[in-house]
């Protein structure tokens, strides 16, 4: 297969995710009111980025988080333009993480730089329940 092609694809499996995520969340949005949850992200705020990436979570020899790099690496995306964060697993470690440490990295990066860019809260879950759990968090 040709770059451009592998490309393309990459770029319509991505596009097909963001719609399941505009999707999810605008289900979300008509469950809660909007000034019910601190620094919620809208469906209209995120069609209105121009650019949106999904994090690494850097960790520790001892498991943790290494949230010095963690926040170095976001720091690094908003001086170069990055407007929205997908946080908790769009790069496969969500799966590794627990619910707890999922809702802390949520958290952390809201508190810290939900200021600067909106926050895209991954709580996707092999399993429904879990995943409605943890996004009502």
């Amino acid at each position: 297969m040709e770059a451009g092609s592998v490309a393309a694809t990459q770029a319509r499996k991505e596009a097909i995710c963001m719609q399941i995520l505009l999707e999810e969340l605008g289900h979300k949005q008509e469950k809660v009111a909007l000034n019910e949850v601190k620094n919620r992200v809208i469906v209209e705020d995120i069609k209105a980025l121009q650019l949106i990436t999904a994090i690494k979570t850097p960790y520790l020899l001892d498991g943790k988080f290494d949230l010095e790099a963690y926040d170095a690496l976001i720091n690094l995306q908003i001086e170069n333009g990055v407007e929205g964060m997908i946080v908790g697993g769009s790069t496969c470690e969500g799966q590794l993480m627990t619910w707890d440490e999922h809702i802390k990295l949520i958290g952390h990066t809201i508190n810290c730089f939900g200021g600067s860019i909106k926050v895209i809260e991954n709580t996707g879950s092999y399993s429904t329940s879990e995943a409605i759990h943890a996004t009502e968090q």
